[in-house]
């Protein structure tokens, strides 16, 4: 089992290709589990090309896709889906592509917190200020308002009856 493949590296993925899918002894013994959206470790040279040249060895047949979320709420989930279906969000430069995002359900084990104030159940900064792979941050601006924001942000959630642990 590697967990976490999204975070591997070309080099790491070329150790698990010789071992495990053109090594016939050993062919069938891997398990990968890993979310190419997850891909976020590029300064350790993370890749998730890699991912996606992994995902060729596998016939889709031998491909399982968890679709059910048990971790978040309905409202959380649905938020998910809404920013993932936008293809542009996870534009491919190499390949001219885009990554294609399931969306996914909710397990309803984690319950919706309702406090009526007509704001979404997630919030979400695009932050544009960066150099290619290099992201400019902290940037004093971005700081400044995203801190700012997050503060005043849980100060509203405390005073609408919501505990830090929720």
């Amino acid at each position: 089992i590697v967990d976490e493949f999204q975070d591997t590296d070309a080099v790491q993925n070329e150790i698990f290709s010789r071992i495990f899918v053109q090594n016939e002894g050993w062919k069938g013994n891997l398990l990968f589990v890993g979310d190419p959206k997850q891909a976020i470790y590029a300064f350790r040279k993370a890749d998730v090309y890699s991912y996606i040249q992994a995902r060729k060895h596998f016939s889709s047949s031998e491909i399982q896709t968890l679709s059910v979320n048990f971790r978040a709420s309905p409202s959380v989930v649905a938020a998910q889906n809404c920013l993932f279906a936008s293809s542009s969000l996870f534009y491919l430069p190499k390949t001219a592509t885009t990554l294609t995002c399931l969306s996914s359900t909710s397990g309803g084990k984690t319950p919706d917190i309702d406090i009526s104030d007509g704001r979404g159940a997630v919030h979400f900064f695009m932050a544009k200020d960066r150099l290619g792979r290099k992201r400019r941050w902290p940037h004093d601006v971005i700081e400044k308002r995203l801190f700012s924001w997050i503060s005043d942000e849980v100060i509203h959630l405390f005073r609408h009856g919501i505990s830090l642990s929720q």
